[in-house]
């Protein structure tokens, strides 16, 4: 077990350097073969740290003051550090965080050194016999079994955290006490654009919340919303059964007051934007005829197993059959592409013909829309003005026991 230690002790400032170096801090390695490595030490460090933590229980010499910050900051960098990133930048945090790693390394180091008087590292004199004693076996075999149930749900939160805001590119954040969404403002000279990121479904209140915040004036509102000219969805596609399933409200439900107008009038050389108390609203997405059949067969399924089913459980159990029989990798590729690159091409056309005949253009999508719409709108000279978010799903208002009882249900019994 001494030379697991001293290996487990050396690699964890190995990962340390490394990911400061990958990370631009010195130099800017990123992107390199390098980085590949940096990721593969990583993950051999998490798992020997892992299979390192019963060790600290078999052997009692092994110097828990020295692991046991290590190996907790490095499971906390792993899994995301939340909650740091939530108030702070992602990047300087996670900058301090690695630098830290190696300073408790060497720290370690200092520490192991003034402890045997001639090595850096544990040596043979430092593990008088016996190394195992049941009593301390069972004692920190105890407060190990106490300890596991809140480090697992810190870190799994922490990981889940870290996955939303990696997906979403940061215009979702996780929180305990519910899912918010974040929009940010751009602007340019007099152009003004608001990226607010969306849901299908969250309390009525966001919703409202988002509606009125929208200002009179010179502004336009490009929504989302594929259209059916050709009449190819199957059944009637629609969020609200799912929203009253939870208690929520469905996306549809958010009524922006202002002129509706055709998207087509944007292109026409005589139109001007509404300068009355109210914006223009234009739908700036595409018809369902322009996605692939075996997107449009997702859908299908999607609306007929999911959506319209009477059990929500029996829906996911269908939905998830239709799936693992239809949906390849190469099959989710084009889904993706339809569903979020085809759509994106489509609204930020429409953009650039608005920013001629508006001061303030308004794009409420999807949070999976707006990672590739906010690069569009950054390389057109934006600079981000203002970052917000709101609450669009409030945990403490879920039903909990009643969806409980309701997704164990699998009877049949209607929404």
């Amino acid at each position: 077990m001494r030379n697991f230690a001293n290996l487990l002790q050396a690699l964890l400032i190995v990962n340390g350097l490394l990911a400061l170096l990958v990370s631009q801090t010195f130099g800017g390695l990123s992107g390199t073969i390098l980085e590949a490595i940096q990721a593969f030490v990583s993950s051999f460090v998490v798992i020997l740290a892992v299979l390192f933590i019963p060790c600290l229980g078999l052997n009692r010499n092994l110097p828990k003051r020295v692991f046991l910050p290590q190996i907790f900051l490095l499971f906390w960098v792993s899994s995301g550090l939340w909650p740091l990133t939530s108030v702070f930048s992602q990047f300087p945090i996670y900058i301090f965080a690695v630098a830290w790693q190696v300073l408790l390394g060497i720290i370690a180091l200092i520490y192991i050194r003034a402890l045997n008087h001639k090595s850096l590292f544990l040596t043979p004199e430092m593990f008088p016999s016996p190394n195992f004693r049941l009593g301390y076996f069972l004692s920190s075999g105890l407060v190990g079994l106490l300890l596991l149930p809140v480090c697992l749900m810190f870190f799994g939160f922490s990981l889940s955290h870290s996955y939303v805001d990696n997906l979403s590119g940061g215009f979702v954040r996780l929180g305990l006490d519910g899912l918010y969404m974040k929009e940010r403002t751009y602007r340019l000279d007099d152009k003004t654009v608001r990226l607010a990121s969306m849901i299908h479904i969250g309390n009525q209140e966001y919703y409202d919340d988002l509606a009125q915040s929208i200002s009179p004036g010179r502004t336009l509102v490009l929504s989302e919303g594929v259209s059916d000219e050709d009449g190819l969805l199957r059944d009637s596609f629609s969020y609200g059964g799912v929203a009253d399933f939870l208690g929520l409200s469905a996306q549809g439900q958010m009524l922006i007051g202002g002129r509706l107008i055709g998207v087509e009038q944007l292109s026409e050389t005589d139109f001007r934007g509404s300068e009355n108390a109210l914006p223009d609203i234009a739908r700036a997405d595409i018809d369902l005829r322009n996605f692939d059949p075996q997107t449009i067969a997702f859908i299908n399924a999607l609306g007929t197993h999911l959506l319209s089913n009477g059990s929500l459980a029996e829906g996911f159990k269908a939905f998830n059959l239709w799936a693992q029989n239809h949906v390849t990798q190469e099959t989710n590729d084009i889904i993706m592409n339809d569903l979020v690159t085809k759509r994106n091409r489509a609204v930020l056309k429409h953009l650039s013909v608005a920013l001629s005949k508006y001061d303030t253009i308004v794009i409420p999508w999807g949070a999976m829309h707006m990672v590739g719409i906010e690069a569009a709108v950054k390389e057109q000279g934006f600079l981000l003005q203002s970052d917000l978010e709101r609450r669009s799903i409030d945990f403490s208002k879920l039903p909990i026991v009643a969806l409980l009882g309701k997704i164990s249900d699998t009877d049949g019994e209607s929404l």
